[in-house]
């Protein structure tokens, strides 16, 4: 990439580290490589050589953990600040720390003249790099940066799951949307759904949320409300669909990016986002593409079936015997990710090893020294999720590919494509299509049928090849292959 140079490029991870910084400026960049690729270390880069040229640059990382870490690894001084949320303590007084603070936009009790809070955005102004989370990206309004570096996926706060606080329930009214009031009206489903599911009438059940509480700081009591009333002041179109799952309604609010378009350079840093989804979410296309060069060439073995919760909760009694078939260590050279709500029965079950949860992975170096990687069952999104995703323009393939990122980043925690000799074990078949080499691919039937084998070990390891076909029930072509993968 040169600065004249546009489109679509395909770097290394040494062409990227040895790209000139000045290549990025007067672009939007789109820097798509996979995860472990050095992306967020070129940023480094990118901030020194803009602090040398006077420039302001805004950072955005996905939580104050990663943005310390940031920080903490800068090799040069600038004059920068992390911005803290109401919700981040102060401890302007630190004889009485209060949880409530962001209530009063700063600690109770406070001594402290001017607070806290509100001087650090006028300190802001006048410094060179200012590092926020995503839920503060809207500061950019106010310091009008000449950079913004964007590091992972920014959707979440542009299409905003909403929850109602019990308190408000009753409040809120819900008026159904007719078929020709609906949003979803030209890309409607009706006539496949309805002969698929001919028992239901609509695909979305969707309707207008009316009558939304008028809520005073003054009348809140809780963390909840705080962002009931934040999220319901500062989304547009907000709608809601009856959700099975919680039996409750579930609210999605649309907040559009419109204030970045006059940032003249801007690099968005996500190894997981489709570029459709990407474009969507900012309203624009980008003028620079990076994806990878590299090829992931680990040994990779995946469980082809969908494992949705009741499977992978019914495969948690299984999981040791599993791990012993697939030769995986119960120790911390072993990772696994998995839903959250599985998190703490597998870390009960074999407490040596490393457990994470999908949805907490992003950005995070904390296992990157594991040997041995274990995706346990799939991460997918409630249909309810889908269907009001699909208002705003996202196709079947962007809302698949999103739940596809939570899977990938996860995958990605132990570099393999830094470490050859990483091991990946998908127990679960999201990523089939994804995977560019395949070491080995078994489904169900083989998993039982090989735990079957190795149960009843000692009765038939004096057996031959003709015997064992015999002495074990169940398709021919699946005893012989569960077999092969035991070999």
């Amino acid at each position: 990439m040169d600065e004249y140079l546009t489109g679509t490029m395909y770097l290394d991870s040494e062409e990227l580290e040895n790209q000139p910084a000045y290549t990025f400026l007067t672009k939007w960049t789109f820097n798509n490589k996979s995860c472990g690729t050095r992306k967020t270390k070129k940023n480094y880069d990118n901030i020194k050589h803009n602090v040398k040229k006077g420039k302001k640059i805004l950072v955005c990382l996905s939580n104050h953990r990663l943005i310390e870490e940031f920080i903490e690894r800068m090799e040069y001084k600038c004059d920068y600040i992390h911005l803290n949320g109401k919700l981040q303590h102060l401890m302007c007084n630190k004889e009485y720390p209060n949880p409530n603070a962001y209530l009063n936009g700063g600690c109770n009790k406070c001594k402290e003249k001017p607070c806290l809070y509100k001087l650090q955005f006028e300190r802001a102004q006048n410094c060179d790099v200012v590092f926020v989370v995503p839920q503060m990206l809207r500061y950019a309004k106010t310091y009008e940066p000449d950079l913004l570096i964007i590091d992972e996926s920014i959707e979440s706060i542009v299409r905003k799951g909403i929850s109602i606080p019990p308190q408000y329930r009753q409040l809120i009214r819900f008026e159904r949307i007719t078929c020709d009031s609906c949003p979803a009206k030209s890309k409607c489903m009706k006539k496949s759904y309805r002969s698929k599911y001919p028992l239901l009438r609509c695909p979305y059940k969707m309707y207008f949320t009316i009558d939304l509480p008028k809520i005073e700081i003054s009348d809140m009591n809780s963390l909840e409300e705080f962002f009931f009333k934040y999220n319901v002041e500062n989304y547009k179109e907000i709608y809601s669909v009856w959700d099975e799952e919680i039996k409750d309604f579930l609210l999605l609010g649309y907040s559009p990016l419109e204030f970045l378009k006059n940032i003249e350079t801007l690099i968005f840093n996500c190894a997981t986002t489709k570029l459709s989804l990407a474009e969507n979410t900012f309203g624009r296309k980008f003028d620079a593409i990076i994806k990878d060069k590299e090829v992931m060439e680990n040994p990779i073995y995946i469980l082809d079936d969908v494992m949705t919760m009741t499977k992978t909760e019914e495969a948690i009694p299984i999981l040791v015997e599993t791990l012993d078939l697939c030769n995986i260590p119960k120790d911390n050279t072993t990772v696994i990710y998995c839903k959250k709500k599985f998190e703490t029965d597998i870390q009960q079950l074999l407490p040596e090893i490393h457990i994470g949860h999908y949805g907490d992975c992003r950005g995070s170096n904390r296992f990157e020294a594991c040997k041995n990687i274990v995706l346990f069952g799939r991460f997918a999104l409630r249909d309810s999720v889908k269907w009001l995703l699909s208002l705003y323009g996202l196709t079947q393939e962007e809302i698949k590919s999103m739940e596809q990122a939570e899977e990938i980043q996860a995958l990605h925690r132990v570099r393999p494509l830094l470490d050859k000799e990483v091991r990946i074990f998908l127990f679960t078949n999201t990523l089939i299509d994804k995977i560019p080499h395949n070491t080995e691919v078994f489904n169900k039937r083989h998993l039982d049928k090989c735990l079957e084998i190795l149960n009843r070990k000692e009765e038939l390891e004096e057996l031959n090849k003709m015997d064992l076909y015999k002495e074990i029930k169940g398709d021919h072509n699946d005893i012989k292959r569960s077999l092969k993968i035991l070999e």
